[in-house]
């Protein structure tokens, strides 16, 4: 039967359980009528086909988006699937290079499900929203999204939807880490680690995603070698999944902020004050003044702070400022 082999794909893709995802997702299509891809409008059967074949991982990010594009387009306008369409219509969008108007779909997608009340579906698109945004530096959109998505997870009841959760947990440690929040940081992590676990061999690129969270996170929250662990699992994810810009920005993003608060802790207290403090205009006069020191102190602590970071001058330590700065989830 195929509308049961297909029902029991989803139900195993929501509880992240790979093997019987394939198995059943297998089954569906075998039991499908052959000219299923090209009638998509006959009934939601066969929309619902193209959106398990988009989710599924196998195809490129630019055929799921049109898979999962027509399957939303199908859909009726009362279907409870079709924000879920929306969703990975706007996702695959975003991973194949057209980012603007995946943006534009995940926002839309979050809206319709909250108005109607699929508070999982809604999570979901804030975090794949706020994985976005991240991409590009948008810290602050982030930051909204995720708080707004973490409270609906805890206050709406559905903290049995672990496919939501997934979604959300990597954007939530990384902007939780940032904030400074080392407890919650620590918290969203352990479920970064059981939604790749879960989640990874299903939707590789949320393997992607999350190892990249997790190193920057991890970086923030100075323990180093687990930053490197995730970084290291984050490189090997990325390779074994299809080549997406937004992928290798979150990659650069997490490479540069794991490099950069290594090398940060070295610095000792005093030093990271005037590295701060070399970022900006002023002289050195200016900032031993403002720091109430000598000269030829901020001069030795200077000279310290280019040897710890690997700079040979004052424009290539304002370089690497400046790309810790837009690096999401990090700072001097």
């Amino acid at each position: 039967s195929c509308p049961l082999a297909m029902t029991a794909a989803w139900c195993a893709i929501s509880q992240g359980r790979p093997a019987d995802a394939y198995r059943w997702s297998q089954a569906a299509f075998g039991a499908a009528q052959e000219d299923w891809q090209a009638n998509l409008h006959r009934s939601a059967l066969e929309a619902g086909l193209a959106l398990l074949l988009s989710t599924s991982g196998t195809l490129s990010y630019e055929r799921s988006a049109v898979l999962a594009g027509q399957a939303m387009r199908s859909l009726p306008v009362d279907h409870p699937a079709l924000p879920y369409a929306q969703v990975m219509t706007g996702w695959m969008q975003v991973l194949g290079g057209a980012r603007d108007i995946g943006l534009t779909n995940l926002t839309q997608a979050a809206q319709l499900a909250r108005s109607r009340g699929l508070l999982g579906t809604e999570v979901e698109a804030s975090g794949l929203l706020a994985t976005a945004l991240l991409s590009r530096g948008d810290y602050s959109g982030a930051e909204s999204l995720v708080a707004t998505a973490l409270r609906t997870w805890s206050q709406g009841g559905i903290s049995h939807f672990l496919a939501a959760g997934a979604v959300i947990a990597g954007p939530a440690a990384l902007v939780a880490a940032r904030d400074g929040q080392a407890e919650l940081a620590r918290a969203q992590l352990a479920r970064v680690h059981e939604a790749v676990t879960m989640f990874g061999p299903i939707l590789p690129w949320l393997a992607v995603t999350h190892e990249c969270f997790a190193a920057a996170a991890h970086a923030l929250l100075g323990d180093k070698e687990q930053a490197g662990r995730h970084l290291a699992s984050a490189v090997e994810s990325a390779a074994a999944a299809p080549e997406s810009t937004v992928l290798n920005d979150l990659l650069r993003a997490a490479r540069t902020t794991v490099e950069g608060e290594s090398r940060l802790a070295a610095l000792s207290p005093a030093e990271r004050r005037v590295f701060e403090r070399l970022l900006t205009r002023a002289t050195l006069r200016e900032i031993a003044e403002e720091l109430f020191v000598s000269p030829e102190t901020v001069k030795t602590q200077t000279s310290s702070i280019y040897r710890k970071m690997g700079a040979a001058s004052r424009r290539e330590l304002q370089e690497l400022g400046d790309r810790l700065r837009a690096s999401p989830g990090s700072g001097p």
